[in-house]
């Protein structure tokens, strides 16, 4: 899969870079932290924020991220939303949810 743009995407504290591959936290105080991502981690978590409040299907994330499906397991995927969601902890708004047997969707609820 190629990283396409728009090259920055933002859901609610985070900033996504796809051209530095960087996650980018902007904190109340001011500051801001920097997460290195993976090549995968980053077209994930690109194709769950430009896919906000929608489900991003199981077979998608194989398809695109792992060419071969052979490769491919949901305990690999797992692994990388569990990562995912560790790296967004610091905006309580967002969260990443498994729809049973279909896929994940990233949510932000900001109330």
């Amino acid at each position: 899969m190629e990283i396409t743009t728009p090259t920055q995407l933002t859901v609610g504290r985070y900033e996504l870079n796809t051209k530095t591959i960087r996650l980018i936290c902007h904190h109340a105080d001011g500051t801001c932290t920097k997460q290195i991502l993976s090549f995968r981690e980053c077209c994930m978590l690109q194709m769950l924020m430009q896919n906000l409040n929608e489900i991003v299907e199981n077979e998608r994330f194989c398809r695109e991220l792992w060419e071969n499906t052979y490769l491919f397991s949901n305990a690999s995927l797992y692994v990388f939303i569990s990562r995912l969601r560790h790296y967004l902890t610091d905006d309580p708004r967002i969260s990443i949810e498994n729809v049973r047997g279909h896929g994940y969707r990233m949510t932000f609820n900001d109330r």
